[in-house]
């Protein structure tokens, strides 16, 4: 298992994606996933992708990325990862 703590922009071409079968995107921040999404799209092949929260969510993340390939994305991308607690606030969930 890899942990990587760094920007998308700072990550590529320096980290080896290239060996990634799974991945978990947990950055809060819809342009950061875009851009790991995108990533990992161009340089790794994982058959799974778990994306934070709600699926309105992951329609906006799919519009910000830069590939075209729709189906990738429905294919790939599971979520929203984690475990459903009940919690609908962030009170609740912590």
């Amino acid at each position: 298992m890899k942990i990587i703590k760094d920007s998308p922009e700072n990550s590529d071409g320096k980290t080896d994606l290239k060996y990634i079968d799974a991945a978990v995107l947990m950055t809060h921040n819809l342009k950061f996933d875009a851009q790991w999404l995108s990533l990992l799209y161009r340089h790794s092949g994982p058959k799974y992708i778990g994306l934070l929260g709600p699926l309105s969510r992951h329609k906006t993340v799919q519009d910000m990325m830069d590939i075209d390939d729709g189906s990738w994305f429905d294919t790939h991308v599971s979520g929203p990862a984690g475990l459903d607690i009940g919690g609908e606030l962030p009170e609740s969930i912590a």
